[in-house]
């Protein structure tokens, strides 16, 4: 057995726990703490020794018992309330993220992590005040590099209708749904400080002075959603310029399904059904038969409400009746109709292929085999995981997407970055047996996560291969690094986020 550093007491258990002998620092301790009941550090250390064993329970004790001797500490609360929501205690989280707004008031997270809960805990109006609430306070978050940043983002979200949820699967629980790609699997955080910053009515247009940066990543990706946020990104980064911006929110602003019908329908090589925005206001007269025909659309028609993905209230249309059906039970909004096109590949089974664009270049993704027309990964861990043929046709569009598309569907699938003129966007496509590519969908909302790798190890290399270029396109892009300025009130920079994972570092 290797030689623990630590003269005994709470530094030998800390360094058991450092070294990954977590069995051991328990031990340590617990026999510590039994002659210093009061040192809130032991107690922590105990309760991130809890962590790894699967012990969560016991490690939300460690936590409330630290706190009781340290109970303004904002770096326990976050620890405590993050481990209670993953044991599934949202009572108890709720109680310690209010604590934590009182005595934090100007630390975001703790208003994004009770509007999380709240929502969990089906209390939907109160968890929408209280994310208000906290941007107003304090839009900015910081996740600050544990090393030498290789460059300062500023990332840009909005929430003017996106929102937090509790989502156990992810790597951290705390996640912001609708509206926004997803960046965590897109720059390594240890590589990069990543200032977040919450858009909520306009309040980047009042904000000031903003932290130092070297580059801006628009992450606002859905027009539809957060078509406000949009306009406000616009206004305010077009008084800076010389910054470096990734996702310019103007071009985003243009990547709705409605207007991508108009920019693609005349595009060689390209179909892209065609699709009508339609506002829907219950208790209105609705003749779904005349609107159709007026505008020369025929059934079958998929019915989708405007910001919306992965399937959510979408569905396939073939008589009137139906649709007429589907708006009766449907909420005031804007809703898409958009023109059905058959497109198997194989017999009875549908496909969907996707690629990034990154800088201009072509990176495929996944393509999804499955039984019925909406393809989605949902199937992956059943149909596809079963299905060796369509794994192997996955591998071989990975491996050479342009030999397995044909060159003419990849010469189109290319053309579309000059008209999209975005710098991160995905494509959802398959190609008919036309030779053309038939287009379900071009926008910078798709999400990358290496989660739908499970199971299926040879995505991984083609998954960091996303992760690396667009690293690349940011480190080559950042303005070059100014010394920091000094921190004000107003800056925001001592909200930093802390998870759990890096916390125990």
């Amino acid at each position: 057995m290797a030689k623990v550093p630590g003269s005994g007491g709470a530094g030998r258990a800390q360094s058991l726990r450092r070294a990954g002998r977590n069995e051991e620092a328990v031990t340590a301790y617990r026999r510590y703490l039994k002659g210093t009941p009061g040192d809130a550090d032991a107690w922590r250390g105990l309760a991130l020794s809890y962590i790894p064993l699967q012990r969560l329970e016991d490690s939300a004790y460690c936590f409330w018992q630290a706190l009781k001797y340290r109970p303004a500490s904002l770096r326990l609360m976050m620890q405590l309330g993050d481990i209670l929501v993953q044991t599934g205690d949202m009572e108890r989280a709720a109680t310690v993220f209010e604590h934590m707004i009182k005595e934090h008031p100007r630390d975001a997270r703790g208003f994004l992590s009770l509007s999380a809960v709240q929502r969990e805990l089906g209390k939907v109006d109160t968890a929408g005040v209280t994310l208000r609430s906290g941007v107003a306070k304090s839009p900015i978050t910081v996740l600050s590099s544990l090393r030498a940043p290789e460059a300062r983002i500023l990332r840009l979200r909005g929430v003017q209708n996106a929102y937090y949820s509790v989502a156990t699967e992810a790597s951290h629980w705390l996640r912001l749904r609708g509206g926004n790609f997803s960046s965590s699997a897109l720059w390594d955080q240890d590589r990069f400080t990543t200032i977040n910053f919450l858009i909520a009515d306009e309040n980047i247009l009042k904000f000031a002075p903003m932290p130092s940066h070297q580059i801006v990543v628009n992450s606002i990706a859905d027009a539809d959603l957060e078509g406000r946020s949009l306009r406000a990104a616009a206004t305010y980064l077009a008084s800076d310029p010389a910054i470096p911006v990734i996702n310019d929110p103007v071009q985003v602003l243009n990547s709705t399904r409605d207007n991508n019908y108009q920019r693609l329908k005349d595009t060689p090589g390209v179909r892209f059904p065609k699709t009508l925005r339609l506002n829907w206001q219950p208790g209105t007269p609705f003749d779904a038969g005349e609107i159709l025909h007026r505008e020369g659309m025929a059934l079958p028609i998929i019915l989708r409400r405007t910001g919306t993905h992965t399937a959510v209230s979408t569905i396939k249309a073939d008589t009137i009746s139906e649709v007429e059906k589907y708006f009766a039970a449907a909420s005031a909004g804007q809703y898409y109709a958009i023109e059905y096109v058959l497109h198997p590949f194989r017999s009875d089974y549908f496909r969907k292929m996707r690629v990034f664009f990154i800088d201009g270049q072509i990176y495929p993704v996944v393509h999804h085999v499955d039984t019925v027309w909406n393809v989605h990964g949902f199937n992956r861990t059943t149909v596809m995981a079963a299905t060796p043929w369509m794994q192997e046709l996955e591998q071989a569009y990975l491996d050479d997407p342009a030999a397995f598309v044909g060159a003419d569907a990849y010469a189109a699938l290319k053309s579309l970055h000059s008209i999209a003129k975005l710098d991160f966007f995905g494509v959802d496509f398959n190609v008919l047996n036309d030779g053309r590519i038939l287009i379900f969908e071009m926008n910078p909302a798709m999400r990358h996560s290496f989660e739908h790798a499970q199971n299926f190890p040879y995505l991984m290399p083609h998954a960091q291969r996303i992760t690396d270029a667009f690293q690349a396109m940011v480190t080559s892009r950042a303005l070059p690094m100014k010394a920091e300025k000094p921190k004000t009130a107003s800056s925001g920079d001592d909200s930093i986020r802390i998870s759990i994972k890096r916390a125990a570092r």
